[in-house]
């Protein structure tokens, strides 16, 4: 099947986006994809891509959308980290909301002393700030799709200005204005946060030809088969063998896990982990387009081509509400005149419908609700990034975690330690493992060394040195040899380790002197202390609660065993947990909490996508919303605010509808006047926005 990626330029909104893809799926046997956050076009075909027929349906929608060929289809193969760096600020949506904003309040204090002139400038501002709603409405009326939110803000703002209420016709317009002026800068800003991972991967790389001899080369040029030599402190520019060498490598970027991992000849590595400690050499499995780091920044970025489509709440009630209004104006409108004679009266009735009908109060005080449940949010620690993650909330059917940094603290620390010698103490075992380990910076050595601090103990001069990779340090405190490290450094030394300690699933440490065992030390992460709260409370929502990690089964069957989490899925790479969220999806709505580079791709396509506020800056850029003090207990509050949110919305949408009803049957048996018109919406508005306001008072409950 071919496929080509085609940059699309002047595409101005996921409305259009969806349309054009609509339209270009007509055409047999093409498949069309297009990916909004980073305007691309991807053509797939089991023939010759008809590129003139694809040109030709862009051109018959919008004239002003223009596609290019993507040469280099891997985006990133061939970029530098400098020349992503710069912010992409929507100037035009900020110079015209202000613009608008500075006409219209100018109006409000000209028009007591000349209506004309005030009135002419509150028909500025309106076409200062809605021009473009309304070029896309009448087009929209071309294309068979007129009965849009687009449509629906016209007869909102016109109504509006129908019983001069100016200051809410521009109102409606200016809001919409702001709103996609925030959509802009966060798809700009989620461009921003993908290309600053760049620094995941070295630019250059060092080639070792078969004479040995060394030589830069660019990370893009670099073919499977050929081999690179890889110094302590530089990443792992692609995925590949390990052939000479022993070193540890920091995965956390890929794992998410803090320990690093000790790799020889022949592990099998991935790009974007450290090399800590040796110099190794490896050979290229696959060429850059095709590793580990490219494939989770294409995953993050591609995030709307997995993602649900959850339309905001205006598009879906546009789609009843402006037919069905529009559908009454006609009839009203033609019917009576048929039968009676009398269009001028008919059709005056029929405008007074569509002046009663107007939506401005559900246009304004439904949104106005969603962000009041956000402002009531970012209180708490809680920062939605749109109205839509907080509706999507409320039909999440499992809450999906991350391990590592999510439901534990992400710091190993000393569990346990079981003494065998009864010569010794336990803080004995502490004194003389952390003078071993005083010098280390590996994470076991920091517990070790963290817990020794906290019991106040002093630190002996270690001397004779020597540490075994993978295995164990020895050295002689106070004329007296001693080993410590796992179980193979003490079998190497003929020493008896076959004690263990219980209910021990972490990492294990032995001490030991040269005839027999100290004692041992369970160490592991520290999980949350509200953990377990938060999983039964998500429980008796009737959520199922899964974990996936790329740690071990042992260590994730202790935290599930702590914290009755439901389901856990373990030693997983990103793609691997993409996989697996995309399976558990199938039983309904997913959201995904995590903090890690690695749990970017999976925040990004999850139906709510959760970060932790300790997180990288990958996977909070590409959340829908973010857990600023990092707490899990932000998961319930957040959960229940959510419901609290959309009860108010549909109170409003309950209220206003009933209200209008009443209006239009008083309307239709002769009982109105202007003054109802306005009472059916200046005063619906301004019920729903005190309704909606109530909301910046709620008290939040675990």
């Amino acid at each position: 099947m071919e496929q080509k990626t085609y940059a699309i330029e002047n595409l101005r909104n996921h409305q259009l986006a969806h349309q054009i893809e609509k339209e270009i799926n007509k055409i047999k046997p093409l498949k069309a994809k297009i990916i909004w956050r980073n305007k691309k076009l991807i053509l797939k075909s089991t023939s010759a891509i008809p590129l003139v027929k694809v040109k030709k349906v862009i051109n018959d929608i919008d004239n002003a959308i223009k596609i290019e060929p993507i040469i280099d289809e891997c985006e990133y193969c061939n970029t530098t980290h400098s020349t992503h760096s710069k912010k992409t600020w929507p100037v035009k949506d900020i110079i015209t909301s202000i613009l608008g904003l500075g006409l219209a309040i100018t109006a409000f204090f000209v028009i007591d002393i000349n209506f004309y002139i005030g009135l002419a400038l509150y028909i500025i501002s309106y076409l200062v700030l809605g021009y473009e709603v309304i070029i896309e409405a009448v087009k929209n009326i071309f294309h068979g799709g007129f009965l849009d939110e687009n449509f629906l803000m016209v007869i909102a703002s016109i109504g509006a200005f129908a019983i001069q209420k100016y200051p809410e016709a521009i109102g409606v317009m200016l809001f919409y204005k702001i709103g996609e002026a925030f959509e802009h800068y966060a798809v700009s800003e989620s461009r921003n946060s993908i290309t600053k991972a760049l620094d995941m991967r070295e630019e250059t790389v060092t080639i070792i030809d078969s004479a040995h001899h060394q030589k830069i080369m660019p990370i893009a040029q670099v073919k499977v088969g050929q081999h690179l030599l890889i110094k302590v402190g530089e990443r792992i520019p692609l995925d590949g063998n390990v052939t000479r060498g022993e070193s540890f490598l920091d995965t956390s970027p890929i794992t998410g896990e803090p320990v690093p991992m000790r790799i020889k000849e022949g592990d099998y590595i991935y790009s974007g982990c450290l090399n800590t400690s040796g110099v190794i050499e490896m050979i290229v499995e696959k060429e850059l387009s095709n590793s580990m780091v490219t494939r989770i920044l294409n995953s993050v970025e591609n995030a709307t081509e997995n993602k649900p489509k959850i339309d905001r709440f205006i598009t879906r009630f546009s789609k009843f509400y402006t037919p069905i209004v529009v559908g009454l104006a006609l009839v009203v409108a033609i019917v009576p005149s048929l039968i009676s004679g009398e269009w001028a009266k008919w059709i005056t009735s029929a405008l007074t419908l569509l002046v009663i009908s107007c939506p401005c109060a559900l246009v304004l005080s439904v949104p106005l609700a969603y962000f009041s449940g956000i402002g009531r949010a970012s209180k708490y620690g809680i920062l939605f990034k749109g109205g839509i993650a907080l509706e999507t909330l409320t039909k999440i059917k499992t809450v999906v975690l991350d391990k590592t940094g999510t439901l534990t603290l992400g710091n190993f620390e000393v569990q346990q330690i079981k003494i065998v010698n009864p010569n010794y103490k336990e803080n004995d075992f502490l004194s003389i493992a952390a003078s071993l380990e005083n010098n280390s910076t590996h994470p076991i050595a920091k517990s070790i060394l963290r817990r020794a601090e906290s019991n106040h103990l002093s630190f002996s001069l270690t001397t004779d040195v020597k540490e075994v990779s993978g295995q164990g340090i020895e050295g002689k405190i106070k004329g007296k040899i001693y080993y410590l490290g796992n179980a193979e450094f003490m079998k190497s030394h003929h020493i008896d380790h076959n004690y263990d300690l219980e209910k021990a699933s972490g990492t294990i440490i032995y001490l030991s002197d040269q005839t027999e065992l100290v004692g041992l030390a369970f160490i592991s992460d520290t999980i949350k202390p509200n953990a377990k709260k938060v999983m039964s409370d998500l429980t008796n929502k009737g959520l199922k609660t899964v974990m996936l990690t790329g740690d071990n089964t042992n260590s994730a069957l202790m935290v599930q065993k702590e914290i009755g989490v439901d389901e856990i899925y373990t030693k997983l790479l990103p793609d691997e947990k993409l996989l697996k969220m995309q399976e558990l999806r199938k039983n309904g709505p997913i959201m995904y909490i995590g903090d890690g580079i690695n749990d970017a791709p999976v925040i990004a396509n999850a139906d709510c996508g959760a970060a932790m506020g300790s997180g990288t800056d990958m996977a909070i850029e590409a959340s829908d919303m973010v857990f600023m003090n990092s707490d899990l207990s932000s998961v319930t509050l957040a959960l229940n605010l959510s419901q609290r949110t959309q009860m108010i919305a549909k109170e409003n949408i309950v209220f206003a509808l009933a209200f209008k009803l009443a209006i239009l049957i008083l309307a239709f048996v002769g009982f109105t006047n202007l003054w109802l018109a306005i009472l059916a919406d200046t005063g619906v508005a301004i019920l729903c926005l005190l309704n909606s306001m109530r909301l910046l008072r709620y008290k939040m409950k675990n």
